[in-house]
């Protein structure tokens, strides 16, 4: 006889909960807890409690008190990350623009909290890609040993140092976004296939890499006029110096990370 088919919903459910007061279908518990009445979630609490950490409490027996404590955890950790305000007292939610950021463009809520946590105006082109390499989304990445030297040699040639030792799964993906960027080839099919993994995710973060005309937005929210030629278009020229190329290409992949807008695709 097969065995049922278990939900997963609870591994992701900050960021599904974040979706969807956004959408505005969900504006405090009550609705929250309504809502994941309707889930499949809740059907398998329902025929297999033990699985999900349901206690038995006779008086309990739509759930209603655990559905409101996973809510309650829920919306705290939304919370804590600024993706959305949330009054203990009277149970509303409030989304905020990072909470839109982030449902707009598929990014967990664990992400958003590590770009919130440090990400800073001063920062800089160095630390950002750094950041940008902590995202959660890459925290499968490992680092082979067979890959270690072809990474080695790429990150002599990328346009930005990088801090950490290359064997850190974060000095891989900086490594490998530089490389896409810079239009440099690669020897492996393991590392193009991360690539391919990586630079998916950088286009849905931060935009289209190869968008000839992105317009930053500054602090007031009006779009500067100002242009930026594509990055990678620094290292086809064969005659251009190495040296002048690097210090080109550190400046453009700066303005290209700092100021892409995301709908410019």
């Amino acid at each position: 006889e097969q065995l049922p088919i278990e939900s997963q919903m609870v591994k992701c459910l900050p960021d599904l909960l974040n979706a969807e007061l956004v959408l505005g279908s969900v504006l405090n518990v009550r609705d929250a807890v309504n809502w994941l009445g309707y889930t499949y979630l809740y059907i398998r609490m329902l025929r297999n409690p033990t699985l999900y950490s349901v206690s038995a409490d006779d008086e309990d027996k739509v759930l209603e008190q655990h559905r409101t404590d996973l809510v309650h955890t829920t919306a705290t950790a939304l919370a804590k990350a600024n993706l959305i305000k949330y009054d203990r007292k009277t149970g509303n939610f409030q989304s905020t623009d990072l909470g839109r950021v982030a449902s707009y463009y598929y990014v967990t809520h664990h992400t958003m909290g590590i770009f919130n946590e440090h990400l800073k105006p001063t920062v800089s082109d160095i630390e950002l890609l750094r950041i940008f390499s902590m995202a959660g989304e890459f925290r499968n990445l490992a680092v082979r040993e067979e890959e270690k030297m072809e990474l080695h040699k790429l990150a002599d040639r990328v346009p930005i140092p990088i801090k950490e030792s290359i064997e850190e799964p974060t000095a891989k993906v900086n490594v490998l976004l530089q490389a896409y960027i810079s239009q440099l080839k690669l020897e492996g099919f393991a590392l193009m296939a991360d690539m391919t993994y990586i630079t998916q995710s950088a286009v849905q973060r931060v935009g289209e890499p190869h968008a000839p005309h992105p317009r930053p937005v500054q602090d007031g929210g009006q779009e500067d006029v100002g242009q930026h030629d594509p990055p990678e278009a620094v290292f086809q020229d064969p005659h251009r110096d190495h040296q002048e190329a690097r210090e080109e290409g550190r400046a453009e992949l700066g303005a290209l990370l700092r100021h892409v807008a995301p709908g410019d695709r």
